[in-house]
């Protein structure tokens, strides 16, 4: 004796005249279940994407969601003020609970005594700057740097110069509508 199959169907009105009805064995039916659910997992886990790591050395409260919302607007306001094509997303540790507040690029670590959203936010911005600039890039930077030092003079040394060669060092012009004799 064969014992009756029961299926769940779904029913989709459109207008008046159309109608459709779908339905699902109950092994399909639990397979999409269970699909939709491990999805919902997986997202949820894209979703809270962990931004920086924390330590809390002395299991200090703070608000994560604030602190990854900062993280958030503070790498956005870097990208735009340096028109960057890419996101900016820094990585550092958050320490909670030390001695005082610092930032050590050496070693990636924020440190704060205890949660402050200003220094955060400071900090945040100061690791994109330091995480945007790869070696390279330092390392024209310090060439482009030390060859403009070389090529340019100070106006002191201008002076010290005219003055052991006994000229008189050039004026510039005045201005346009500029009278000397006004005060």
């Amino acid at each position: 004796m064969d014992t009756p199959r029961v299926a769940s169907c779904l029913s989709f009105f459109g207008s008046t005249e159309s109608s459709s009805t779908i339905c699902f064995s109950p092994t399909v039916l639990w397979r999409g279940v269970c699909l939709g659910m491990l999805l919902v997992v997986l997202s949820g886990g894209a979703i809270a994407q962990e931004f920086f790591a924390v330590r809390n050395q002395r299991n200090q409260k703070f608000p994560i969601e604030e602190a990854n919302r900062i993280y958030l607007l503070a790498a956005e306001a870097v990208k735009r003020e340096f028109k960057l094509s890419r996101p900016v997303r820094p990585r550092f540790t958050l320490v909670l609970g030390y001695e005082g507040n610092q930032l050590d690029v050496n070693t990636g670590e924020l440190r704060l005594a205890k949660w402050d959203r200003k220094v955060f936010a400071d900090g945040v911005i100061l690791f994109c700057m330091e995480q945007m600039l790869t070696p390279d890039v330092h390392e024209q930077l310090l060439r482009r740097t030390l060859l403009a030092a070389d090529a340019t003079v100070a106006v002191s040394e201008e002076l010290a110069r005219s003055e052991r060669e006994g000229e008189t060092p050039p004026i510039a012009a005045a201005s346009a509508g500029h009278d000397p004799g006004k005060k």
